[in-house]
This record gives structure tokens, C-alpha cells and sequence, in this order.
């Protein structure tokens, strides 16, 4: 297990990350607890396994539903709406649960749902980072049926050869034959 007391963990700068907020400076990019985890696991790893577990925690990101119950004993508002983004963007992720919970972007409970996707997101970080040292990490994330098809014509070496993203398709384009 990675042990993190004292020095240099006493000295990281954690502001190192205040971009990240709102998918990178409110651009709606890349979901910020996603960067910083990164950040974080990149410390840790040597490359070629920084990418296996950081690939598993992206997936695990687009398909589970957020914000889970269990934080809600620390959470003003409890038993919020969930939603599956299929997706590491903060757009994609938080417009889907503002459409279904029926929050605006604004709003307490839309703040309150990022800060417990944050928690969880630190939470699986070293939950993975914890198997990796532990010798028991195992890759579990596939990419969806969707994005294989998408990949299959437009991917690396492909006819159309302009896509190497692993998202689902769908969230942004419209499915064609």
C-alpha cells in the first residue's frame, strides 16, 4: 500500500488543480476531478501503468451513476437524482443532470452534486492506486459496443481516420450506418 505522510506529500500544492474547475476553467471539458486524479495517479506510476489505471478510472467515471447515495450523510441535499454521463466531459455530465433532476447550472444542489462527484472520484483514485500496489488491480473497463463500431471506419488506420477517442459516440453525434 502507498504510504503518503511528511515530506514531499506535506509540500504538494493542491491550488496546483484550481484550473480544473468546471471542466478547465469553465470550458466544460474534461470533467477537473478527472484531471487532478490523473495528476495524482501519474505521481505514483510509471507510464504504461499510469494508462491502465487511469483508463480504468475514465471508464468507471462514464458509466457510473452520480452522485451514489453514500455520501449523503455529508451532503446538504440527500438523495439527489443520479445520472450516467457516458462521457468524461464535465458538459456532458452535468448537463445531463441538471436536464433530469431539473437544477440549473447555478444552483446549491448542482454545486452540492459535483463536490460528491469529486469525493467519489478521489475515493476510486485510491481504491486503484491501492490494488496497483497491492498487485491486485485488473482492468475491467471495455469499450462500449457503440464506440467499436464508430471506431471500426473512422478509428486509427481506418478509411476515415480522424477518431481515437473511447467515449460513447452518441453523446455528441448522431449515430449513422
Amino acid at each position: 500500500m502507498i504510504e503518503m505522510k511528511g515530506f514531499p506529500y506535506t509540500q504538494y500544492p493542491a491550488i496546483a488543480y484550481n484550473f480544473a474547475g468546471g471542466g478547465c476553467a469553465g470550458w466544460g471539458t474534461m470533467c477537473g476531478t478527472l484531471i487532478a486524479a490523473g495528476a495524482m495517479i501519474n505521481l505514483f506510476l510509471p507510464p504504461k501503468e499510469c494508462k491502465k489505471v487511469y483508463n480504468e478510472l475514465i471508464g468507471w467515471y462514464c458509466d457510473t451513476p452520480f452522485p451514489s447515495k453514500g455520501l449523503d450523510k455529508f451532503a446538504k441535499f440527500k438523495n439527489q437524482v443520479q445520472t450516467v454521463s457516458n462521457s468524461p466531459l464535465c458538459h456532458v455530465s452535468v448537463a445531463k443532470w441538471c436536464t433530469e433532476s431539473g437544477k440549473m447550472l447555478t444552483t446549491p444542489e448542482r454545486k452540492d452534486r459535483c463536490a460528491k462527484l469529486a469525493a467519489e472520484v478521489a475515493a476510486k483514485t485510491i481504491e486503484l492506486l491501492n490494488a496497483h500496489a497491492d498487485g491486485t488491480f485488473k482492468p475491467v473497463y471495455a469499450l462500449p459496443a457503440e464506440t467499436k463500431k464508430c471506431l471500426s471506419c473512422h478509428g486509427v488506420k481506418k478509411s476515415a481516420n480522424y477518431q481515437h477517442g473511447k467515449m460513447y459516440c452518441s453523446e455528441c453525434h448522431e449515430p449513422h450506418e
